[in-house]
Formats: C-alpha cells, sequence, structure tokens
C-alpha cells in the first residue's frame, strides 16, 4: 500500500523510521505534590507556608494517523509554587497581612529525531472507485524543539487600623510583582520537504 511504498522510498534515502527514543504507545505520567505548615507562636501572630510540584511527561506526542512515529516528540511540562503568609497583631488595633509567593512553570517539547521534516502528496483509489487525496508525513518534526518558561513573584502586605471604638476603619495595601517569560520556538529550523509522489521520494526530487 501507499504506506509501505513511502516507508520503502524513505529507507532508501537513508531517513531513520525508527529511534531508540521512540516509545511503543502513547502514554501521559502525571505527579503532583501538596504541602502546607501552619505556625501560630502566640495568639497575636500567625503564620503559614504553602508549597506544590508538579509534573508531566506525555510520550509520543505531535503524532498523527498519517504521520509516522518519527515525526513525534515528547512534552514535558513541570513547576512549582511556593507561598508564606504572615498576620500580625499590633496592640490590638492594627492588623498586618504579608505575603510572598513565587512559582515557575517549565513546557519542554523534544523531537524524537532531528531531521528536517518531510511530507508525501498520496493518490489513492478508494473502494467506492473514487479518489482519495492524503499527505503522508515523516522525518522530523518542523514544530520542534519548543521550549517554555514562565516564573514570577508578588510581594503583598496590608495594614488595616481599627479604633478603640471601631467608628474609624483604615486599610493601606502594597502590591508588588515581577513576571516573567523565556520563549524558544525551534519553527522549521531544518527545514521542510514536499514532494507530489511517492515516485517524487524515490528519485529524491
Amino acid at each position: 500500500d501507499s504506506v509501505s511504498a513511502v516507508v520503502h522510498a524513505a529507507s532508501l534515502l537513508g531517513i531513520p523510521m525508527s529511534a531508540a527514543a521512540i516509545p511503543s504507545r502513547r502514554q501521559t505520567d502525571n505527579a503532583s505534590l501538596l504541602g502546607r505548615f501552619d505556625w501560630t507562636p502566640s495568639q497575636t501572630v500567625d503564620a503559614s507556608l504553602t508549597t506544590s510540584l508538579r509534573r508531566s511527561k506525555s510520550a509520543a506526542s505531535f503524532v498523527g494517523s498519517t504521520a509516522l512515529p518519527g515525526h513525534g516528540g515528547d512534552l514535558t511540562r513541570y513547576g512549582g509554587d511556593v507561598t508564606a503568609e504572615l498576620s500580625t497583631l499590633i496592640d490590638s488595633t492594627f492588623l498586618n497581612d504579608l505575603r510572598i509567593g513565587a512559582h515557575t512553570d517549565v513546557s519542554d517539547a523534544a523531537p524524537y529525531v532531528n531531521l528536517p521534516d518531510a511530507r508525501v502528496l498520496v493518490t489513492s483509489q478508494l473502494a467506492d472507485s473514487t479518489t482519495g487525496l492524503t499527505s503522508l508525513v515523516l522525518g522530523g518534526n518542523a514544530g520542534l524543539p519548543r521550549y517554555t518558561r514562565t516564573s514570577g513573584a508578588e510581594l503583598w502586605n496590608q495594614l488595616i487600623w481599627n479604633s478603640l471604638d471601631n467608628k474609624h476603619h483604615w486599610r493601606a495595601t502594597a502590591d508588588a510583582r515581577l513576571d516573567r517569560l523565556a520563549q524558544n520556538e525551534g519553527a522549521n529550523t531544518r527545514g521542510t520537504f514536499v514532494y507530489n509522489s511517492i515516485a517524487d521520494v524515490e528519485a529524491n526530487r
């Protein structure tokens, strides 16, 4: 059939059909961890620390029904958060709330083979006598590798004052944030070859 013919033609050109990193099945693994520590040394002080970690890996991603396994790759996502909070009551009239936090998230998509993308136009005669036209994909993936990292930090503080007779109420809030994005897109860095037929693949034209 057309797929076998494309595979045979590609193998004659030295295009690998498999690699050691290619898994035998599509699978996604997820793991996460959440922890919290509370500390209350007195009736006027309350503190807490919250942390979380997460990781997800999807094997055999970026592979469709008309693509050979080498066209795919692994998608790995991981990140973490940490937040510390402190509440303090001062002289029974001032309440100060302080929160400091930071986070980071990474998305890393890695190809199985570092080769140019290749697409072969295939015409097939279907069972109802109609003609089917599709594009078979082999070689590497033009959209990989791809890497994105987002991170940030925040400092938040709020001071509240209540008069002893509860007739007056004042509040002052300060909030500072830092956000960062790092991105590396490997868009078609190795090029893309388009063949109009299987014969063109065999002739390497």
